[in-house]
């Protein structure tokens, strides 16, 4: 299974093939190369896989980078040209970055219900990975 392409992410989302061909490549690299895949049972599970597209597709639709955006318009105006934007609202207690998408909120609870983020954190006296 390994890692993914730009075709595992349009075929779970079609909107994503506007994702111009730069963005998608800096996506795959982070998604493919980046991702902790100990949080998805390994390298080769549905899960890692399911994982990372969830988050190409966070990351393709949310900012610059992918060409879309996730912000509704809030006003108009013809004289002297004026347009406002705003993020949709995000939920209490949720995460600001992740609320953006549907796909970036999908990707968050697959990561918060995985067993290794709910171990409690240990600090160590130096350096190192504190898992």
């Amino acid at each position: 299974m390994a890692p993914i392409a730009w075709s595992d992410v349009v075929g779970y989302a079609a909107q994503m093939s506007a994702v111009s061909a730069t963005a998608q490549q800096l996506i795959l690299d982070y998604v493919n190369i980046t991702m902790s895949v100990v949080n998805f049972g390994g390298e080769d599970t549905p899960k890692t896989k399911l994982a990372r597209v969830l988050l190409a597709c966070h990351l393709g639709a949310c900012g610059p980078i992918g060409g879309a955006t996730a912000e509704i318009l809030t006003g108009e105006s013809e004289g002297e040209l004026s347009v406002s934007y705003t993020l949709p609202p995000i939920p209490i207690g949720a995460d600001p970055f992740w609320s953006r998408t549907g796909y970036g909120l999908s990707y968050y609870a697959m990561l918060k219900s995985s067993p290794r983020a709910r171990m409690p954190i240990v600090s160590g006296n130096g350096g190192g990975d504190c898992w």
